[in-house]
């Protein structure tokens, strides 16, 4: 009987060791997970930082640029590209806007429920005959990265408001457009 029970002790003592271990093991797992995922969280979080400060360099460089506009134009002129100046100066600022909001978009910085709604505004805004043509112009300057190719599947793709009825107008932007 005293065999049995130093057997039996040996076997308790090798279950608990053996437990030990497992949960020492699965311990240092859990702990190497929680390691990855706050460092993956730290990365994420420095790069939203990191696109968030390019943002509003960016935005900085652009507010001291757009009072120049003006005497830029005056003094060295403009790219002639058809675009008659009335309209000009809507289509330009239009354009500029949407680019900013899908760079926005696509870094992280606009949330995709905010993103459809003014996505699908810029999109009906944009397959406007004016501005469609207006585009093909545009399209040949500099952009934010990937915004021509967007812009150009919102035009190959269907109405943005599909239910919406149009009313006819015979304004000098659509006489630009049908000459």
């Amino acid at each position: 009987m005293f065999m049995q029970t130093r057997a039996v002790k040996a076997l308790t003592d090798n279950a608990l060791n053996a437990a030990a271990a497992t949960m020492s093991a699965v311990a240092a797992i859990a702990a190497l997970i929680v390691a990855w995922l706050t460092l993956r969280q730290s990365q994420q979080a420095a790069e939203f930082n990191r696109k968030q400060i390019a943002r509003a360099l960016d935005d900085s460089f652009q507010a001291r640029l757009d009072p120049m506009y003006a005497g830029l134009r005056m003094s060295l002129g403009h790219i002639e590209d058809g675009i008659p100046r009335e309209i000009r100066h809507i289509l330009i600022p239009f354009f500029v806007l949407f680019s900013d909001a899908f760079g926005a978009h696509r870094d992280g910085l606009l949330d995709d429920r905010d993103w459809n709604g003014l996505s699908q505004e810029l999109a009906y805004w944009s397959q406007k005959p004016v501005a469609r043509r207006a585009w093909d112009a545009f399209r040949q300057q500099t952009w934010t990265l990937g915004f021509k190719e967007h812009v150009d599947s919102v035009l190959a793709g269907p109405p943005a408001y599909p239910d919406l009825r149009e009313l006819d107008s015979t304004e000098p932007e659509l006489r630009w457009v049908n000459d």
